[in-house]
């Protein structure tokens, strides 16, 4: 009985050393110059940590280690500021990984890294033609040689390209959900699709998919986007008045009028590009029909009393210190600054961050000058 129970414990045992997520990364690089140092950083959380080290020798480098569920991580020159080869990224898994880092780095070996290394072909194509019409728009642009006829050929062109990788980088991550490949190619490529879109992916993804924290973080970003949405009420904001005294947004919500809200800050360089364009709003509208509400994330209440008195802003300017702290950010979901909203006579949002363009539309549409 003793005996058959130590034979049972050892059949355990080697199940059990089967099960281990032992991987070996073997590279290869001849771009790297021997004796210069590959780091080894494994995603956690949303920052990459480095967890090894190796030496280039003879063009080649490895790693050994054990990871027991797969991981993102990436491959990185130390000497990277001066490096041809950007970051590589790779899937952390038991099994043999074999890497190339070269001008057109590849890896292989493993099964996430097979899957991987498939989508990266493929999007390599859609970069370098999107790359391509980008240079030959800036390149004509600059030169004062694009006409008509070439900006709509490049936009089509552009168009399809774009919408070629946002359909590729779709179908791997609804193909994926069940692994981590998959939520930190959403993370990377979430500009690719729309709200709507990112929801989408999210409610037919797998249950680590939904559970991953960054992911959660997307959708609690996406439930507060419905609230600023065309067609819905406006949202009050305790904010402070350029005298420093308590006031709320509502106070300067004037029922019966355009309202446009400004996100801004003194301290960013596209606020400050865009100020000339505001002021040039300002003045064109009838105050009775328009007017400008300026929200900004300024720390500094100094420099940002200091920007509006030299640039002679005269709409109405309300502060929040809190800067990316603050409860506008999290209230209108504002991802980036500038931000603007365009607020209807009856309060309710008209457009959530349009571009000068589509405001200006919008505006000449809808009020007499």
């Amino acid at each position: 009985m003793k005996k058959r129970q130590l034979i049972w414990i050892g059949l355990i045992g080697v199940i059990m050393a089967s099960c281990g997520g032992k991987y070996k990364i073997t590279g290869k690089t001849n771009l790297i110059p021997d004796g210069e140092t590959i780091l080894l950083q494994k995603q956690n959380n949303e920052q990459f940590e480095i967890v090894d080290s190796a030496t280039v020798t003879n063009g080649s480098f490895s790693f050994k280690g054990e990871q027991k569920s797969p991981a993102v991580a990436i491959l990185v020159h130390l000497n990277d500021k001066q490096s041809q080869i950007p970051p590589q990224l790779i899937a952390l898994e038991k099994g043999d990984i074999y890497v190339t880092l070269d001008s057109v780095s590849h890896i292989s070996g493993t099964p996430l890294n097979n899957r991987l290394q498939m989508y990266e072909t493929k999007r390599r194509s859609y970069d370098t033609r999107i790359r391509n019409i980008t240079n030959r728009y800036l390149k004509d642009y600059l030169s004062g040689q694009l006409s008509d006829s070439t900006f709509v050929i490049l936009k089509k062109a552009f168009d399809k390209e774009q919408k070629g990788l946002e359909t590729l980088t779709r179908n791997y991550i609804l193909a994926n959900t069940d692994n981590v490949t998959s939520i930190y190619l959403f993370l990377q490529n979430s500009f690719l699709f729309s709200p709507e879109e990112q929801r989408e992916l999210i409610a037919h993804a797998a249950p680590s998919f939904k559970k991953n924290p960054a992911v959660k973080k997307v959708s609690h970003m996406l439930d507060r986007l419905k609230n600023v949405e065309p067609g819905m009420p406006y949202i009050d904001l305790p904010l402070q008045t350029i005298e420093g005294k308590e006031a709320s947004l509502s106070t300067y919500i004037d029922k019966g009028k355009y309202i446009l809200l400004d996100f801004w800050a003194s301290w960013c360089p596209p606020c400050r590009r865009q100020t000339p364009y505001l002021k040039q709003l300002f003045e064109r509208y009838d105050k009775r029909q328009f007017s400008i509400v300026g929200i900004s994330f300024d720390t500094n209440r100094e420099e940002w009393k200091e920007y509006i008195q030299k640039n002679q802003i005269k709409w109405a300017q309300l502060i929040d210190q809190k800067g990316w702290e603050s409860t506008a950010i999290l209230t209108y979901a504002i991802q980036g600054i500038p931000h603007l909203i365009l607020l209807g006579p009856d309060g309710k949002i008209i457009a959530n961050n349009p571009s000068e363009k589509q405001l200006s539309n919008i505006l000449s549409n809808q009020l007499k000058q």
